[in-house]
């Protein structure tokens, strides 16, 4: 008998404090969503002495609190997911300029300036051509370079583009 008082006492104090909250609110639009929400807490306020009617109530329980901790789960899993592809591209991005990095030294190792390096990746990551600008080189140093250059990378000489730009006077 005091559990359905106090079930009741429960119903009858959530309705008044409701209505006065309802009253509170400046606008009609907004009353709208609020009735929404009420009406889902008057519902679960209604469903616990019928399910512990029944010996249910944990269960109803328990079954709220796994929905709440998979939609948890499922957000933090959309979150990792992203996390996953923004540390691949900042690696990725981190890889390429250490390759710029390092192939940019074998013509400063010969001796030679270098004005620019533009190194274009394939699919997979690969350098697949390398382009270099040069300043003030010979023939001899430029075909050097580009064996070197198409040695290290694993291309073919032809994916080795080598320009020579003159010093200004």
């Amino acid at each position: 008998m005091t559990e359905i008082l106090s079930c009741l006492q429960s119903f009858l104090c959530f309705l008044c404090f409701f209505q006065v909250f309802l009253q509170l609110a400046p606008k009609e639009n907004d009353r709208k969503y609020l009735k929404l929400f009420g009406n889902l807490v008057l519902v679960l306020l209604v469903l616990r002495p019928v399910t512990a009617v029944f010996g249910k109530a944990d269960s109803l329980d328990q079954i709220l609190k796994l929905e709440s901790f998979r939609n948890e789960y499922s957000e933090l899993q959309m979150h990792m997911e992203g996390l996953e592809e923004l540390k691949n591209t900042v690696v990725e991005k981190n890889f390429h300029r250490e390759v710029e990095e390092q192939l940019g030294k074998i013509p400063e190792a010969l001796g030679l300036s270098v004005l620019s390096l533009t190194v274009s990746y394939d699919d997979t990551g690969a350098p697949e051509s390398v382009e270099l600008t040069l300043l003030g080189s010979s023939k001899k140093d430029r075909e050097k370079v580009q064996e070197e250059l198409a040695r290290i990378c694993g291309l073919s000489e032809e994916n080795v583009r080598i320009t020579e730009k003159e010093a200004e006077q």
